[in-house]
């Protein structure tokens, strides 16, 4: 059995507006590292969190190398909380 020795360190990066197709909203920006010791390995990638609201943590967007990943529509899947 392999053991993989990973090390992940979030930073907020701050508040930032972001536009996808659905409108613009203000966003949790966030940088990941993940050190892996096992694969002498480091990734960096980038994450965008809508920042308040009844859709706060839906992903607007995500970094990963060259790689982009970009909501279409934001939603939750969650049940809409009753008195909001």
């Amino acid at each position: 059995m392999q053991t993989v020795n990973d090390m992940e360190t979030t930073t907020f990066l701050g508040v930032v507006p972001q536009t996808i197709q659905a409108g613009t909203f203000d966003a949790c920006k966030a940088k990941i590292v993940v050190n892996s010791v096992t694969f002498n390995a480091t990734n960096t990638s980038y994450g965008w969190e809508i920042a308040g609201g009844p859709l706060k943590g839906v992903v607007l967007l995500s970094t990963y190398g060259s790689e982009t990943a970009k909501a279409y529509r934001a939603e939750s899947t969650l049940p809409p909380v009753i008195g909001r």
